[in-house]
C-alpha cells in the first residue's frame, strides 16, 4: 500500500482520509503468505487468519513457473 501499518493508524487517528492508500491498491493482484490457526472462543472454535506477507503478482515470475511446471510433466 506504500504505507506501513503503523504509520496508517496514526492516520486514522488522527482522522486524516486514508481512503487514498486504499484505492492505489484497490484491483491489484497480490501473492498472499498467511497463517491460519483454530482458536478455541466461548467453547466455540474459531478460524484466524494472518497475513504475513502481501506482493504484487510478478506476471513474468508467475509464467516462468507455469512453463516450468508444464515441461517437467511432459
Amino acid at each position: 500500500m506504500g504505507i506501513d501499518a503503523n504509520q496508517l493508524t496514526e492516520l486514522q487517528n488522527s482522522g486524516e482520509n486514508t481512503s487514498d492508500y486504499f484505492d492505489k491498491v484497490q484491483w491489484q493482484l497480490f501473492n498472499f503468505k498467511v497463517r491460519a490457526k483454530t482458536e478455541t472462543y466461548q467453547n466455540e472454535p474459531r478460524v484466524k487468519v494472518t497475513v504475513l506477507e502481501a506482493e504484487p503478482v510478478s506476471f513474468v515470475a508467475e509464467t516462468r513457473h507455469l512453463l516450468d511446471l508444464l515441461r517437467a510433466r511432459v
